[in-house]
């Protein structure tokens, strides 16, 4: 929580959700954030954003390198995340799928209807 002498006290304008970014660059004290616009769940839009780029300005080359890395972490961090939930959904489906089979009482036909649906 930002106090009001601190010096890094900002006002939040606009969000750009991590899972939408695309690319990021730096350019001396601008930092450019390249976004999928056409997204349409990435909420209400207030006009700071332009067809898919964003560009901010800092008082110091340095504290805009220091965010483009602080983005970039958060961003592996994002990606890492949805990977592993990506694994754990299939991991929970193939457990469903092994107890739905080894819970019919007509195991066989679901072998043969498996058969069937792998020859079509």
């Amino acid at each position: 929580q930002a106090r009001r002498e601190d010096s890094n006290r900002c006002t939040v304008i606009d969000v750009v959700p991590l899972r939408i970014i695309i690319a990021s660059a730096t350019e001396g004290e601008l930092l450019h954030i390249v976004y999928n616009a056409e997204d349409l769940t990435a909420g209400p839009q207030c006009g700071i954003k332009n067809n898919g780029t964003l560009t901010l300005r800092f008082n110091r080359s340095e504290t805009c390198a220091s965010t483009k890395e602080c983005l970039e972490k958060h961003l592996v961090a994002h990606e890492k995340k949805m990977q592993m939930d990506i694994v754990e959904v299939f991991e929970q489906c193939g457990l469903m799928g092994t107890d739905n089979y080894l819970e019919s009482s007509d195991a066989q036909a679901v072998e043969d209807s498996w058969c069937d649906f792998q020859q079509a």
